[in-house]
């Protein structure tokens, strides 16, 4: 299954191509993550400045640097090892001035082998082939509120920058996907910047405003619009997440990097394994937790190495609940985590589909995942693993968000799939005119549903109310196929990433 980078939305057109992966998931092949031929990737990176130019003028300012890397179906539960994967120990020195990657040490490339004498994950209890519980089985669509008043769903939202609106991949470390405030009310002032090749990564938004947006480097943006500086490494960076003391963590090719909020580099670990551009988790420690294609990886704050725990072809971000879970899905596997690397319990697939996005925890600890080819289905566990309910959905999800009553939105063709929390299928969020295709939704304090629909090439945000009614819409250049979650920032700005532009649509 291919990541989901920060989530991946997929058209209806790449169900075919999914359609093929399940099969060769069916034989078995868990080899989907190998490496690249090539592990050599340079190591240069560096940030430039900008001078302040207009978003229209940093459109040429960044085209003309394009390029530049340098200074300028088994259904039982996977084998699952989890411990301390060794050193892999790196130089926490932050002097370095940009493009000054020599002092620092990458690490053994061994970094990511685990210890043979790690005992083995015992499988929690799964009834993942059961029926859902009782009162959770599909239902008739249901326009009416069902669920309890607002609730707190950001778990250890303290292990990311204090008085940030937006400091991750939906949000939160449970990647919930709403806001503490509601969002934008109606529409004023609009800006759209250019970001090379941004595709299914999303923004994050520091305290003092400063966006922060990944295509072919990590963009700063002003909260007009102009840039700050960026920084280049030498591959693609995915969706950001800033820390509590404003560093900037961003997984590129093989290579987790902190960088400081001036952006220089502060230290980078090189891993041989792929990284997914997935945004990478901060626990209560501080420790980041990021993905690659076979496995979980935990680094101090410094950048050594704390421990790595294998898993076969990850979804994309994990996500950490609230006692400090770490949850991380692939398209045969759920995994939970333990904050010291143990590994809790690994549950399989329901039969017949994969798991297709990353898991998102509610503020009870139920962890929602959706799920693809074949039934296309929201999936809930209790933190033991074992199954709480599963709720049919018509297509595909491109991302699910879970809204402050307790109600998951999925993204789909067509509309903007509904669940109650205890897993009854409500009535969709589909306005008149939405396009074919929904991304991935986020949603305001007041359970207002901000999600970009359209095709590839264009896209209209949509904001829209719990009965389902339209509140405002804005076109825009940025496609709704490839999009990443949207960002709400503090004073209800909606900032959306995608086909290489990062839209702004202001009060």
């Amino acid at each position: 299954m291919p990541s989901f980078g920060c989530l991946r939305s997929r058209p209806a057109s790449s169900i075919a191509v999914l359609v093929a992966l399940s099969l060769v998931a069916a034989c078995g092949d868990d080899d989907a993550g190998n490496l690249p031929d090539d592990a050599g990737a340079p190591r240069d990176s560096s940030m430039v400045r900008d001078s302040g130019d207009a978003p229209s003028d940093a459109r040429a300012d960044d085209a003309s640097a394009t390029g530049d890397a340098g200074p300028t179906e088994d259904s039982g539960p996977e084998d699952f090892d989890a411990g301390d994967a060794g050193s892999g120990s790196t130089d926490p020195d932050t002097g370095v001035e940009p493009g000054d990657a020599g002092g620092l040490d990458a690490g053994d490339d061994d970094a990511g082998a685990i210890d043979a004498s790690t005992p083995e994950l015992d499988v929690g209890p799964s009834d993942a082939g059961s029926a859902p519980d009782a009162g959770s089985d599909v239902g008739p669509a249901d326009a009416g509120p069902r669920d309890a008043g607002p609730v707190s769903i950001c778990g250890l939202g303290s292990a990311l920058q204090p008085g940030s609106p937006w400091p991750t991949y939906n949000r939160c470390p449970s990647r919930a996907g709403h806001a503490e405030r509601p969002g934008l009310a109606t529409v004023g002032d609009t800006w759209e910047s250019p970001v090379v090749m941004s595709e299914n990564v999303s923004p994050a938004i520091a305290a003092d405003g400063t966006i922060y947006a990944c295509g072919q480097r990590l963009h700063a943006f002003r909260p007009d619009g102009t840039q700050r500086w960026f920084f280049a490494p030498a591959s693609h960076p995915g969706s950001p997440t800033i820390g509590a003391d404003g560093t900037i963590y961003v997984a590129a090719v093989r290579t987790l990097f902190a960088v400081n909020p001036d952006g220089t580099e502060r230290w980078r670990y090189e891993i041989a394994d792929t990284t997914s551009e997935a945004a990478p988790a901060v626990g209560a420690d501080g420790n980041v937790y990021f993905v690659t294609d076979n496995a979980l990886t935990a680094l101090t704050p410094t950048g050594t190495l704390a421990w790595t725990v294998p898993m076969a072809a990850t979804n994309g971000a994990a996500s950490i609940g609230p006692d400090g879970t770490i949850y991380v899905s692939s398209r045969l596997t759920l995994y939970a985590v333990n904050p010291s690397g143990v590994g809790a319990w690994a549950i399989p697939r329901p039969s017949d589909t994969l798991f297709v996005t990353p898991p998102i925890v509610g503020a009870d600890g139920t962890i929602h995942v959706g799920t693809g080819i074949g039934d296309t289905m929201v999936v809930a566990f209790r933190p033991d693993g074992t199954e709480r309910w599963r709720a049919r959905i018509p297509a595909f999800p491109a991302g699910i968000a879970i809204g402050p009553s307790g109600r998951i939105y999925a993204g789909a063709d067509r509309e903007i799939s509904v669940v109650a929390s205890d897993g009854v299928v409500l009535a969709p969020l589909a306005p008149s005119g939405g396009g074919s295709y929904w991304g991935m939704p986020v949603v305001g304090s007041d359970e207002v549903v901000y999600a970009v629909a359209g095709g590839s090439s264009y896209g209209t945000v949509y904001a829209i109310a719990p009965d389902g009614s339209t509140v405002w819409t804005q076109r825009t250049e940025v496609g709704a196929v490839y999009t990443g979650a949207p960002a709400i920032g503090a004073d209800g700005t909606l900032y959306v990433l995608g086909n290489g532009v990062l839209a702004a649509i202001m009060p």
